[in-house]
């Protein structure tokens, strides 16, 4: 009896552990990806507000004029 549950357990080691390495790899790669999406997208926000805040200082000193 001993020798199958250590039998089932190496089976298991041979079969599931390389692919929930390759899976935690892969989870980690894209989250390193997710956060450097993030941050693109963040500075790409603050520089369309600040276009956007330039051409309103622009229009409401047009109009002013």
């Amino acid at each position: 009896m001993s020798d199958v549950i250590t039998g089932l357990r190496q089976v298991i080691q041979d079969l599931v552990a390389p692919d929930l390495k390759a899976i935690l790899s892969r989870q980690e790669s894209l989250q390193k990806q997710h956060e450097s999406l993030q941050k693109q997208m963040e500075v790409q926000h603050d520089a369309v507000v600040k276009t956007i805040e330039a051409f309103r200082a622009e229009m409401r000193s047009e109009l002013a004029a």
